[in-house]
């Protein structure tokens, strides 16, 4: 089953206005990394607009997407976001989708984004599966 994930880091607006566009800088190209190295190799992640990712899953259900959601969501906030010398909190939160018989990509990023809005009002920092 092909899954998808949408994530977006929480306030991101926040670092950049608080510690400056390099520092967010930093902080996304330390989520990717975060994220490399969370995912299998056969995954495959993209930066998404500002600060959201997409990331492709392959050969994973219902069930193992959603664990694999929440270790990226926990590898992310326990990460050490520091940045000349200031730690900065990191957390994210992900829309998740598993593809609907030969749904096409497109929908299922629809379907994402919809549980990420999902996520976001029920507090952030947490994954939500779509419907």
């Amino acid at each position: 089953t092909l899954g998808l994930m949408l994530l977006d880091l929480d306030h991101f607006k926040a670092i950049n206005d608080t510690y400056g566009h390099l520092a967010g800088d930093y902080v996304l190209t330390e989520t990717a990394e975060t994220l490399r190295s969370t995912i299998r190799s056969e995954d495959f992640i993209c930066r998404w607009g500002g600060e959201e990712f997409v990331i492709v899953v392959r050969d994973c259900d219902e069930q193992h997407l959603m664990l694999l959601a929440e270790k990226i969501r926990a590898a992310i906030e326990a990460a050490d976001y520091t940045f000349k010398g200031t730690s900065i909190a990191v957390t994210t939160s992900l829309g998740v989708a598993t593809r609907i018989g030969g749904e096409y990509i497109d929908h299922m990023i629809y379907r994402a984004d919809k549980a990420l809005y999902r996520a976001k009002h029920a507090g952030r920092n947490q994954a939500v599966l779509a419907s």
